[in-house]
Parts: C-alpha cells; structure tokens; sequence
C-alpha cells in the first residue's frame, strides 16, 4: 500500500549525498504504518538494484525500488528478513531536493519481494522531475523522470528510445551507456528483458534471473534518468510461448508463468493495474503525449494462438492463414482498433514485439516464414492493416522487436504487389546485445522482399525516434562490442517519415567506412566477406561483413585505418584509408579466387553463424572452404571441440553450420534426443601437416573418452578444384584388451529451414524431440536450410551396417567396430558443401557426388 502528500520547500541539509550512486545513512525516519518495520542499518544498502520510474501520464509517474542488500542471495529474497518494511520517497523540481512537490511513504512486503511501485500523482504535465527513497537510514540515488504533455496540448517534438533483447553480457550495456547520456523523454522496451534458461522455474529462480541483469551499473543508469514503459516478449517466460502452451513439454507451465509475471513486476516500474493475479497479468496500454503522439503497447504472447509450425524459420504451413488465429486475442484486439479509431494525435505508434511486416526467407518460388512472427498469423495483420486502410488514423507506425537486427519496413496492402499501397511503417529495433544467428539468412533473401527498405543485422544498440508535427525521424544508434562501455556509439542510418505520407526515407549514410568487395576475376560483386578497420598498431576498431549486393559498412571513429577483406577460397586483400570527421570514407577492395589448396591460421568466414576466431585453421581451395577448431570452444561440444569442424562455405556464401562433429566413439549407441551431442573424441593436437598449394592437410589426434586404449587421429586433406575435403580417421587400440565401439559423425545445421537427408528416406523435418534411426540406401547423410548449400558426409563404401539416426535439427552417422588389441579402423568420408540450387530436392547433389565417385 501507498500514501502519498504535497510537501512545501525542504532544506537540502537534511540529507547528505543524495544523487551519490550509492545509499548513505541518513536520520532515522518515521515508520509508514504500524505492520512497516524501520530497516536496520546492519542490512547493509538495500538500493543495489537501482531506482526507476515508468508509465509516464500527464499528472503521474510510477516509482520503483526493491529492497535487496544482497540481490544474489540464493533464496531469492534479496537479502532482506521475511518481514514488511517502510520505504519513503520524494519527487522533487530539481536535482538537489530543494523544491520537493511530492512526499510519500510505501510498505515493501516480502511477498513482492519487498519491490514498492508507489504511484506519483498530482503532478505537472511536461515537466522533468527528480525522485529518491529512503529505507531506515539509507537514501537510494537520484532518478530523473518526466510527465507526459497534457492530452490535447500542442507538442512541437518528442525523443524516446526503443529497446528490447538485452541478453547477459556479463555486467556492461554498451548501448545503456549510451542511451543513458541521450536527450530523452522516455524508453519503450518491447521485451526480452531477461533470457530464461539453465532451469529457471521457481520464483526464486527469476528473482534471482533480473537481480543479475540489474546487477548492470548500465542499466541502472538508464532506468534513473528515463521513465521506461515495457512489456514482455517471450524469454521473460519461456522461449516462443504463447498463452498457456510452452515451447516444449514443461510440466506445471501455468506455474512457472506466474512465477515469472510476478518476478517481472517486482523489478520494473509498473502500475498497480500490471500486478499479476497469478498466471494473468495486463500489460496492454495507452499513453497519449498532447496531440503529438498516441502510444499503445500490446501484449503479443498471453493471448495468442499457438504457432501452426514450432520450428525456428520453416515452409509456411497452411494453418498459418487461418482466418481465426489471432495475435492479441479479441479482445485486445478490439481494444486496439477502438484505440486507433478513437485517437486525435497527429502520429499512432503501436509497441509490440515481432516483426509485422511480411518476409520470405526462401529465394525459390516456395515461402518460408518465422511461424513465431506476424507471419504465422497472417490474418490477424490482415484485420489490422485492414483497418487502417479503411478508417485512415494519421500516421501509424508500428515499433517492434525481437528478431536482434534493424529494419524499416513498408507495411503493405498487399506484401505479394510492390506497388500496393503502403498503409504504415515499421521500425524494428535492434538488440541491446542479443546476437543475430540468423542474419545471413535474411540478408540473402532481401531480393524477393522488396517492401524491407532497410536491414544491419551486424550491430547491437537501440533506436532512437523524434517526433514532430511535421516528420518522424528514426535514428539507429549502433556499438561495435556490446560489453565494452569505453566503445563510442555511432548512427548506423537515419530514416524519416512525412507527416500524411507513409513509408520512410532515408536521410543520411551513418558514420564510418563503407564500400564495396568484387571478384578479381570479372568484377562480380561477393557477399559474406569478413571486413575490418585496423588501426596502426593492429587493433581491430571494426567488424563486419558484405552483404547480398557486396556492400559493408564499419563503424569506426576519424582516423587511420588499413581495411581488411577476407573470404574463404580467396586471398586476403588490404587498403589504407583515413577516415574524415565529418563524413563515410569509401573503401572499394578486389579479392583474387585461389588457385591451389591452403591451410592456416589468421583468416576467418563471415556469417552471423561463424564461431571460429582467427587462431583456428582454415583449409580450402577455390570451391569451399571449411574451419577446423584449434582454440574456440562450442558449449555443445564442451571438451571435445577442438579438430571439429565448427565453420563451411561454399565461394560467395556464408556458413551455416552450427558444427559436425567429425569421428566419435561410444561405448554404446547413440539414443534419444541428445544422441547427437556426441562428446566422446577429445583431439589434444591440431596442427597443419601441409600447408598447400599442391594439396594441404590438417591433422588432429587424440583420444576416446570412452575408451582410454583407443587413440583417434583424423586427418582432413584437400586437393585443388575439388567439391570436398577427405577426413579420414583412424581408430588404434594400444591396449591388450578387444575393442567394440560405436563410431561415426554428428552433423548440427544452423541455418533457417533446417532439415535433414537421409538417402531413400527423402527430407526430414522431425522436431527435435522425435528422432528416428534409419537405413541409409546409399552411404551418406546431409543437411540444408533456404540457403542453397547442401552440406553432406558422403562415405566410402565398405561399410556395411552403417544406419542413421536424425531429426529435422541434427543429423548422425554410426557403425558398429570391433577392434582387436593393437589393431586399427579406419574410417573415411567426404565432407562437402555443394550448392543445390534452389532444387525441390536439395540433397539430389549429395547422391549425384557419389555415384560419380563410385
């Protein structure tokens, strides 16, 4: 419970320190109420989590704070006894308290895990304010917020931040830091505020979850100087849920929900209207700024359909155009259409989470789409958009999330006719930090999506959005490390929309050095090169890579640079440039194919799904190339990465493999769901036995976990204009016992559309939690995505008894062996990655590039 008062002039004497970053002790003070406990000064600061303020209104703001002097305590309770304590808090005209205009006092109880959301009314319209609490004899820091303007009133600008996917980086938001230091009104955050995972069920569990991310001095910063309104995505509960349906089988979901509503309410500034009643919790809203601006956030996951295809990115299933299925449930939706008939402001933003605008990730005459996105509920966009088309609110764009890359899309009548009427624009925000894994996979099917006007999914910070009666300005404020807050911020592109004319523009080319990489050999443009700035001394202050059309762009600072191209299957090439203060310096590079095989170090493949470093080993020629891991770790195969092979790309496309793991062998056979994560060869030595050019080889040798006696040596070789890479392993028993060992290759696709081969068995796209063995008509096993290449272990034959086990996700050879004391095996197989060309049948390739070898 709250109370609250007007108070007259307070002299600043009577506190010590209050916009000091930490809590200090003041005079005791007065209890709230009679069941409120003063806070004993041996608890230590209880304002670790920061303040915050949010739902900004014309007379009223939200307060937060959650008593936690030790956020991380293992039960959850933030360090705090199980009982009821008062807080107090004061808002006030300036910085240092000496106009205080509002006093008042709340009870932080330990069943909201002594969180207080004291509502601030009676306040000015447009008017920045500054807050503060006390507990016992600590004051919290300062924080800044702002009412909205007054409804109706005129409002000649606005500036707020849209933010969203702040997965874990370790403490530091380079984009927070940033945003921190804006001139802003207020933040939108559309959700993935927390990243669930690692057995995140109970209460305690998500207290314990959003104690760590406030745990950012970054964050913290934000919060004080802006009032945010937010809402959740998905990874606040439960990847891709929706409704009362979690991603996979997770038992007593409903109470895991509830337990995940209640920990986000008590660490966010939220109205008591947002409390949880168990399982349930509202979160769609309006604000109105004057008549500038109508803001409604919606909630896209309590009361949605469930997706027609739980698979990541997938053909379009037939469910996803059902008339009923339904994004917000009726009644918001309702609510929505009502909100947008009824609205006077001069400009109607919509906050919600996943992209709206249509997108086909497959380049060939089939779609596939994001079954989690507008997309998978194609006719509730229809209703919406529809209804914009037919009562004409101003100006309605839409701000999204999610998908951790920028956009501005075209909101169209009709997705499939680039001329059909644009009805409204759609920004999507980039992520705070969150990766995008799936970027190329985007990036390659921009061509057949004409109505995206812009994409960058290289780069993670927020955007910023200024608002006039005559024009909406969308700048994306980009860093290049999302952890490192010493990193400058830069404008990545500005866009903007005229006031009556939907669809955006865009006004300037951003910061930096950008250019174009061609083929020596008759100047076609290359995608996925990997790009960077180097400064004198070598440091990298750039990463990127080109995209679709071979065009890059680094966001460096003025200043001497020797930009750097690589690609698999072509030499690296370099340029000095010296980039201006006041403008994009133009680096055009020209990449010679090669002519020979190579292996070594110092190069890398560009892709959103590439995990090697330049310490691995590159072996290729001038078809494919592929990494071998010398240092990098993948947490699949903890141990056991190194001689795996973790990157593979066909020249001019971008690796979609998430890895395969090249020669296993287990003392049982492989079973159930996780029969892929095969950790059961540890490679202790991976160097280069040829470097090329004639030929080149890489050898990794080791041991079997299983098997102590048994040592593994595989070799991987490449000739010259050959499709593939040989990898022959060999399997030794120095012991004085027989061997009998399950041996073979896991292979795990990254990509979009992911899918499995198994010759006789056609495609299979099994969830992950069905997979099947199977008998293998000819010796090989492959997989694919929407990007057209093919990868594939094609074997010699002399196996018999080689089977398959496979889901749509991962795919897995095995053979049963017996070998004799000091006795061998060995096993040898062709890995290749073949481009399919789009074919109805994708692992086609793979069967042809057998029986041509047999």
């Amino acid at each position: 419970m709250t109370g609250e008062q007007p108070v007259g002039r307070i002299s600043r004497r009577n506190f010590l320190g209050g916009a000091s970053a930490t809590a200090v002790l003041l005079g005791t003070g007065a209890l709230n109420s009679g069941q409120a406990h003063a806070l004993p000064p041996e608890l230590g600061d209880p304002f670790t989590l920061g303040v915050a303020s949010g739902d900004p209104l014309p007379d009223s703001v939200v307060l937060w704070t959650r008593l936690a002097p030790d956020p991380v305590a293992a039960d959850g309770r933030g360090g705090m006894p199980p009982e009821t304590f008062g807080v107090r808090y004061e808002v006030a005209e300036d910085r240092e308290f000496g106009r205080i205009v509002r006093r008042g006092a709340a009870e932080a109880t330990p069943e909201l895990g002594h969180s207080v959301h004291p509502e601030v009314d009676g306040l000015r319209p447009g008017r920045e304010y500054f807050y503060r609490f006390r507990a016992g004899r600590a004051v919290s820091p300062v924080g800044r917020t702002r009412t909205a303007p007054a409804r109706g009133a005129r409002v000649d600008r606005l500036r707020f931040a849209l933010a969203s996917c702040q997965a874990w980086v370790g403490g530091r938001y380079a984009a927070y830091r940033t945003m921190a230091e804006d001139d802003l009104d207020f933040v939108v955050h559309v959700g993935d505020y927390i990243y669930e995972g690692g057995g995140t069920r109970t209460l305690a569990d998500f207290r314990l979850l959003h104690a760590r991310y406030k745990g950012s001095e970054d964050l913290r910063a934000a919060h004080a100087a802006f009032a945010f309104v937010t809402t959740f995505d998905d990874h606040e509960v439960d990847n891709n849920w929706t409704g009362d349906v979690p991603q996979d089988d997770t038992p007593s979901f409903l109470e895991l929900r509830a337990n995940a509503f209640q920990a986000y309410y008590e660490h966010l500034p939220l109205r008591i209207g947002a409390r949880p009643d168990g399982a349930d919790m509202r979160l769609y809203r309006r604000f109105t700024f004057g008549d500038l601006l109508e803001l409604t956030v919606l909630d896209t996951r309590q009361y949605r359909t469930d997706q027609a295809d739980g698979r990541f990115i997938a053909p379009r299933d037939t469910d996803a155009l059902d008339g009923d299925r339904t994004m917000t449930g009726a009644k918001q939706e309702r609510w929505l259409l009502d909100g947008l008939a009824g609205s006077r402001a001069r400009w109607n933003a919509i906050g919600q989470q996943t992209i709206m605008a249509f997108y086909d990730y497959d380049t060939s005459e089939s779609v596939s789409i994001n079954h989690d996105q507008w997309d998978g509920y194609a006719a509730a966009r229809d209703r919406l958009l529809g209804f914009v088309a037919e009562r004409r609110p101003s100006n309605v764009v839409v701000l999204s999330g999610d998908w951790h890359s920028s956009w501005v899309n075209d909101l169209k009548a009709d997705f499939t006719d680039p001329g059909s009427e644009t009805l409204a624009t759609e920004f999507v925000g980039t992520s705070i930090s969150s990766g995008c894994g799936w970027r190329d996979s985007v990036a390659a099917a921009l061509g057949a999506n004409p109505h995206v006007k812009f994409f960058d999914g290289d780069f993670r910070g927020y955007t910023r959005c200024t608002v006039t009666p005559a024009k909406w300005r969308t700048d994306y404020r980009v860093v290049n490390d999302p952890s490192d807050p010493a990193g400058p911020a830069f404008t990545l592109a500005s866009f903007a929309v005229a006031d009556g004319v939907a669809g955006a523009r865009r006004l300037d080319t951003g910061d930096g050095i950008s250019g174009e990489v061609t083929d020596a050999d008759g100047g076609a443009t290359l995608a996925s090169v990997a790009v960077e700035a180097r400064t004198p001394n070598g440091t990298v202050a750039g990463r990127g890579s080109t995209d679709p059309d071979g065009r890059y762009r680094l966001l460096v600072t003025p200043g001497d640079y020797e930009v750097v191209a690589t690609a698999g299957s072509y030499r690296t090439a370099s340029r000095a440039v010296t980039v201006p203060a006041d403008g994009v310096a133009q680096v055009d590079l020209t990449l010679q194919r090669l002519t020979g095989a190579a292996a070594g170090i110092g190069k890398r493949l560009a892709s959103s799904l590439a995990q090697a470093s330049t310490e691995d080993i590159v072996i290729e020629n001038g078809m494919l190339a592929m990494v071998v891991a010398a240092v990098t770790e993948d947490g699949q195969l903890r141990g056991t990465t190194r001689g795996k092979v973790l990157d593979m790309a066909i020249r001019g496309r971008a690796d979609q493999l998430d890895w395969i793991n090249v020669g296993y062998a287990s003392a049982t056979e492989p079973a159930g769901t996780e029969a892929w994560q095969q950790t059961t060869v540890r490679y202790d030595d991976v160097r280069v036995e040829r470097p090329g050019p004639g030929s080149a080889a890489v050898r990794a040798s080791g041991s079997a976990t299983d098997f102590p006696a048994l040592r593994v040596s595989t070799t991987y070789r490449i000739e010259p204009e050959q499709p593939w890479i040989v990898a022959e392993s060999t399997f030794t028993n120095t012991g004085s016992a027989p061997i009998t060992s399950w041996i073979g290759d896991s292979m795990d696709h990254d990509g979009a559309g992911q899918r499995s081969g198994v010759p006789g068995h056609g495609t299979i796209t099994t969830p992950y939690g069905s997979p099947r063995h199977y008998e293998p008509t000819e010796p090989w096993i492959g997989q694919t995505g929407t990007d057209p290449q093919t990868y594939g272990l094609i074997y010699d034959d002399g196996y018999p008894g080689l089977t398959a086990q496979a889901t749509g996700n991962w795919v897995l050879s095995q053979l049963r062996v017996d070998i004799p004391p000091a006795g061998s095996t060995t096993f040898t197989r062709r890995i290749v990655a073949v481009d399919n060309a789009g074919a109805i049948d994708p692992f086609a390739v793979l069967s042809e590039l057998y029986r041509a070898s047999r």
